[in-house]
């Protein structure tokens, strides 16, 4: 289970205590220990992003015309990542019908603390490309 905090623009990511990444807002990149990944976009409506290792693509994300639904591809699945509740900070990870994990602030405010339970099958790399579009988000409200 991850943790997340910081502020906007500055988000901490941490795994039991001991950091991972930091995501910077408008940076369309990330790095893990040595890994450094690439984020892209393409579309305007509906977009897709996607995040590659050198030419590898890991896991992409479609978004849903004018909504925050996204369709998360790893691997041979394809999850939904969805706001839930009126505030919409809140990101549910469905499977079908059956809800595998969650992207959940503490309080209203999802830069003091998030917690991050997505299945373990999804490696961390994929984890933090899905709490990057969550803070989007939550940027973009």
């Amino acid at each position: 289970m991850l943790k997340v905090s910081g502020k906007r623009g500055a988000l901490a990511i941490a795994d039991e205590g001991r950091l991972i990444t930091t995501l910077r807002e408008m940076h369309f990149s990330l790095t893990i220990g040595e890994r450094t990944y690439k984020i892209s976009r393409r579309g305007l409506f509906s977009p897709t992003y996607e995040l590659r290792r050198e030419s590898d693509l890991v896991v992409s994300a479609q978004q849903a015309p004018f909504v925050n639904r996204f369709a998360v591809k790893y691997g041979d699945k394809v999850w939904t990542l969805k706001a839930v509740g009126l505030t919409a900070k809140k990101f549910a990870l469905l499977l079908g019908d059956s809800q595998v994990g969650a992207i959940s602030p503490t309080s209203y405010n999802p830069y003091r603390e998030t917690i991050v339970d997505l299945p373990s099958e999804m490696p961390v790399e994929a984890q933090v490309f899905l709490i990057w579009i969550v803070a989007r988000r939550w940027g973009s409200d």
